[in-house]
């Protein structure tokens, strides 16, 4: 089943990324300013139109500014300290991978983890739907038909695809026999 573009924003194109994301922020402002009534009264109900008329009509807009100031030395200072952490980062590991992908893990591996047998967990990657099974201390039970599953489905792979363990008659192995007595 192909994916659809949705789930995959790396196929839409340029325009249309940028379409939606402004699609997007238009409908979250147009959200937003919906609730203004209710945020209205809520400040009303705070007295904050207090507040602003302490700062506009008093003239004590000069506390305001030196606060601002501090906010923005705060931010500066903390945005700086981030900026120098990125670039010793960078020089210390420039070159260095370290994300590389885990070893791809065998049947046999997983199946001593969970304490199993590898053919169970082979019969469990082939199922449709499974239901699993923990004790109290955490470890994966098998469900009580898997021995009896696992037999069948081993009875129907030697009925549909003969081993290749069997061995074949001296004719067809291309062997030579030696004649007897000579």
């Amino acid at each position: 089943m192909s994916e659809l573009v949705i789930d995959r924003p790396d196929l839409q194109t340029l325009r249309q990324r940028y379409g939606y994301g402004m699609a997007t922020l238009v409908l979250w402002l147009a959200y937003i300013y919906l609730w203004m009534p209710l945020a209205t009264l809520g400040a009303w109900g705070l007295e904050i139109g207090f507040i602003h008329r302490q700062l506009t009509t008093l003239q004590n807009v000069g506390g305001l500014y030196r606060l601002l100031a501090v906010y923005a030395v705060v931010v500066l200072a903390t945005g700086m300290a981030l900026i120098a952490w990125a670039r010793l980062n960078l020089k210390r590991f420039r070159g260095m991978d370290r994300r590389k992908a885990p070893l791809p893990v065998t049947t046999r591996e997983v199946a001593s983890a969970f304490h199993i047998s590898p053919s169970v967990l082979t019969f469990w990657y082939l199922s449709k739907s499974i239901t699993m099974q923990h004790s109290a201390n955490g470890q994966v039970l098998a469900p009580p038909d898997t021995d009896h599953a696992i037999r069948e489905v081993a009875r129907l792979f030697r009925t549909v695809a003969p081993s290749n363990d069997e061995p074949k008659p001296a004719e067809d192995r291309g062997d030579r026999v030696a004649p007897r007595g000579g």
